[in-house]
């Protein structure tokens, strides 16, 4: 049986930690995992695969692929999770886990420039690149040979199981379940509740910013505040309490303008929670929501808002980890 080696430099936050906490509970005796010094505090105290933890920093993660290219054979896999080749070719064989859309599309600033730049160099040393969504794939061919290019979506456990039974009673209107970077799109979302306003609609919208987003949550709420929005925030709460608000909201917001698979809107499809968002590729990749906007139009999202208001409530097939991790070895 070959051996799989789970790489996760880096990995420490958002729905990239909450797919590696999924791999880590299904990956067997066979594996082994080398995981950011910061996922430790987020990760089970116990795992049942032995882990080396590396420091976030260049020199650790060079020392830890020196280390990988002198135990590693051909027999074993590597499987880089964190979304960048090795930066040195490996003798088993090495699958790149992508699932940042900026790498392969641009944009995000200097910090997502420098990385596409080293996936750019370190091409060459992945034998093959695993994505989540057939969009993912067509982004990764500009880079990688389509033949190349694996569609493996997947997500926990806890997600597949969601219980699609809802309740007739809701907490509130509507959640976007999103941290705070740019392509998220909360400052033109407050915008449309703006348009509402003044069209006479005061519909409720829960935001999840925590503190790695103090600023811009103290903007968008004091600016909601000045304008008398019905807009509150949860902070930094459990990933349970947070499918318990989405359960209990009347629909889903996602004005993201881009994702590699948008995660929140699996959880709501299997929640049961009609979504509003926009018209993108990688959303009808993951799900078919009820009503649809133009992200880049705080009139459009208003107006998609609107119609689903007036309306009462009313894909791809997503495996689990485990069969995930099956179906890379057999890729191999």
């Amino acid at each position: 049986m070959k051996r799989l080696v789970l790489y996760a430099p880096g990995v420490h936050c958002g729905g990239g930690l909450v797919l590696l906490r999924a791999l880590l509970e299904q990956c067997g005796d066979n594996c082994v995992a080398i995981l950011d010094q910061r996922a430790a505090a987020y990760l089970p105290a116990h795992l049942s695969v032995p882990v080396r933890w590396i420091a976030p920093d260049l020199l650790a993660r060079l020392h830890a692929e020196w280390r990988l290219r002198a135990e590693m054979d051909e027999d074993s896999v590597l499987l880089c999770f964190h979304g960048l080749p090795p930066l040195l070719r490996q003798r088993a064989r090495t699958l790149l886990f992508v699932q940042n859309r900026l790498l392969l599309q641009g944009g995000g600033g200097a910090r997502a420039a420098v990385k596409r730049l080293l996936l750019k160099l370190g091409r060459n040393n992945v034998d093959r690149v695993v994505v989540q969504t057939a969009t993912m794939a067509q982004a990764a061919a500009g880079l990688f040979a389509s033949g190349a290019v694996t569609v493996l979506p997947f997500a926990d456990a806890a997600v597949l199981a969601l219980n699609r039974r809802r309740q007739r009673d809701f907490d509130r209107d509507f959640i976007y379940v999103a941290d705070g970077m740019a392509h998220k799109n909360h400052r033109l979302l407050l915008e449309a509740w703006r348009l509402l306003k003044q069209r006479g609609l005061t519909p409720s919208l829960l935001l999840t910013l925590g503190e790695r987003d103090a600023a811009l949550r103290a903007e968008l709420l004091a600016d909601a505040a000045a304008a008398g929005l019905n807009v509150a925030n949860c902070g930094d709460i459990s990933r349970a309490e947070l499918l318990e608000l989405l359960r209990r909201s009347r629909a889903l917001i996602y004005p993201s303008l881009l994702e590699s698979f948008g995660l929140p809107l699996l959880e709501a499809r299997h929640l049961g929670v009609p979504i509003v968002a926009g018209e993108l590729d990688y959303v009808r990749d993951v799900c078919e929501p009820q009503q649809t906007f133009d992200c880049h139009s705080p009139l459009s999202i208003a107006r998609a808002v609107e119609r689903f208001l007036a309306r009462a409530e009313q894909p791809c097939t997503v495996m689990s980890a485990a069969d995930f991790v099956a179906a890379l070895l057999q890729t191999t």
